[in-house]
């Protein structure tokens, strides 16, 4: 994971103002890494409380959760092609005054550049088309497929990206 922070003052009130979290390339043939388990654990025992503390509204709806889960499995299985695995952004938030800065790049480019020593492919799945998918092509991503998350009246598109390494090992 990387932060990226700022001294507080009256422009930044808060020091984190941009944050990646890059899970590492794992083989598909090996099992689940212990850190992604004890996530979705602690996923759910977050959930739980949450419900408990608020009768059934804690935030996340798990069905949608899992419905999501089992669409994004799919989706790896058809788009991850390279047996040694992906690194994979898991999360990636510039706060909106940092944003146009170029701090999202450097969030990007300090694995993407890893990567590229490692002679590894990196993915990632943006909720967002514009602006995200031109942004995500000049860091030298580009579009392999789109998952359509839907329940009932309520949908959710992401766009799933693909960068093959520039330099392989």
């Amino acid at each position: 994971m990387y932060v990226a922070k700022v001294p507080i003052s009256d422009k930044h009130p808060r020091s984190v103002v941009g944050v990646s979290w890059w899970f590492s390339p794992q083989p598909a043939s090996k099992p689940v890494p212990w850190s992604v388990w004890a996530q979705d654990w602690l996923l759910s025992f977050r959930q739980f409380f949450f419900n408990v503390r608020f009768g059934g509204r804690g935030g996340l709806n798990l069905h949608r959760y899992n419905m999501w889960k089992e669409l994004q499995r799919k989706t790896h299985d058809v788009v991850w092609t390279d047996p040694r695995g992906y690194y994979f952004c898991n999360v990636l938030a510039v706060s909106s005054e940092m944003r146009g800065m170029g701090l999202g790049r450097k969030l990007v480019e300090v694995v993407t550049q890893q990567a590229d020593r490692d002679g590894m492919p990196c993915y990632l799945e943006s909720s967002k088309g514009v602006p995200n998918i031109i942004i995500y092509e000049k860091l030298g991503f580009h579009l392999v497929t789109e998952i359509d998350c839907v329940d009932g009246k309520d949908a959710c598109k992401l766009y799933c990206m693909v960068r093959k390494p520039k330099i392989k090992a």
